[in-house]
């Protein structure tokens, strides 16, 4: 079994199944519970693999369901919800807008959205949103503003911010978090249990030696994927056939900076470069790392041992000052002056001189 299959194996199917998403899912399902489905159109953001297109399946079916739960879920074993699974329902459709995104591509679906269809609620999931153009965006407007459009819109994006204003605002927007490590954690467990890798002896409640994985690996696998379920769910699978913990090296050049080496970061910068990883994705990385870090600090919730580690080492005014000279070194690189790895090295000698010299006073 590959990493994709185990993704899918447990692919959320009912409301339960989307984790550390709770308000959002006692939004959609409180909607479906009081046919309260008249808003046209959602945008779902939030970071990749939390639950944004799976929300999105998931209340399509409920709302075309032919038999739907009381409690707002999909029964997913009668015609329409398998046809929905399988992509073959006329009516329900997903498409990436990173290759349907032209003006021509959505002045076609603009086309259909009138068109009637034998089911409940015609349905469009349309991914990646972010990739449209301004032309396209425009040519959204017509639906979203039509009294008699029969489509209703599901935008799903990593980026919100490049979701066209006007059509943001004829949306109603929920926007999806990194899944807690806790729960994250306990997710994975019960997967490793469900698939007899971690097992419990009864008689004196320990894991047995039997298990091919333990709480400290699962730990570390979650550690390495920043809140992200498919992430986590792939890096679990990795480690099951490799027995090697997939360590994402942004979160090792972190733990290089907070020791202040710069030895070590060059080191694991030649690294980078001889597994041609990409510099520009590796910034990103930590950007994202050290800015959830900072957002988690400010609003007082869970931080993982990585975030404690980085809110510790570091105060909130040199973690922006940090994040401002990554953007500076993204913009850098983004014009090609350079070798990436210059620049790279550069940030990160930035970074740790700016650490010193505020510790320093």
């Amino acid at each position: 079994m590959n990493n994709i299959d185990l993704y899918k194996k447990y692919k959320p199917k009912v409301w339960e199944d989307i984790i550390g998403q709770d308000a959002i899912v006692n939004s959609l399902k409180s909607s479906i519970i009081n046919n309260n489905t008249s808003t046209t159109s959602f945008v779902f953001s939030g970071p990749a693999g939390v639950g944004k297109t799976a929300s999105a399946f998931i209340y399509a079916k409920a709302l075309n369901c032919e038999n739907p739960t009381d409690d707002g879920n999909p029964c997913n074993e009668c015609d329409t919800c398998k046809a929905i699974d399988n992509g073959s329902l006329i009516g329900v459709e997903y498409l990436s807008m990173a290759n349907n995104g032209s003006v021509d591509d959505i002045r076609r679906i603009v086309e259909q959205t009138n068109i009637s269809q034998p089911i409940k609620q015609k349905v469009l999931i349309l991914d990646e949103t972010h990739y449209l153009s301004k032309a396209a965006f425009g040519a959204l407007l017509i639906p979203l503003e039509s009294q008699n459009t029969k489509t209703k819109f599901i935008f799903c994006t990593t980026e919100p911010n490049k979701i066209d204003s006007a059509v943001m605002s004829r949306c109603q927007h929920r926007a999806f978090s990194p899944v807690k490590d806790s729960v994250l954690a306990n997710h994975l467990a019960n997967i490793c249990v469900k698939e007899n890798w971690l097992i419990i002896d009864e008689k004196t409640n320990k894991i047995s030696d039997e298990s091919k994985i333990n709480t400290s690996d699962i730990k570390d696998i979650v550690l390495n994927s920043h809140g992200s379920v498919r992430t986590a769910i792939g890096n679990l699978q990795a480690f099951i056939d490799t027995g090697i913990i997939n360590k994402d090296s942004s979160v090792e050049i972190i733990k290089s900076i907070l020791n202040l080496n710069p030895i070590e970061i060059y080191k694991k910068t030649d690294k980078l470069y001889e597994n041609g990883e990409s510099f520009v994705g590796s910034l990103e990385s930590i950007y994202k790392i050290l800015q959830n870090a900072l957002i988690k600090k400010v609003s007082n919730e869970e931080l993982s041992s990585l975030q404690e580690d980085i809110t510790k080492s570091i105060d909130t005014s040199t973690i922006l000052s940090i994040l401002d000279i990554i953007g500076d070194g993204l913009s850098d690189m983004s014009n090609r002056v350079v070798d990436y790895k210059i620049l790279y090295e550069r940030v990160m000698l930035k970074i740790i001189l700016t650490i010193k010299r505020r510790k320093n006073g």
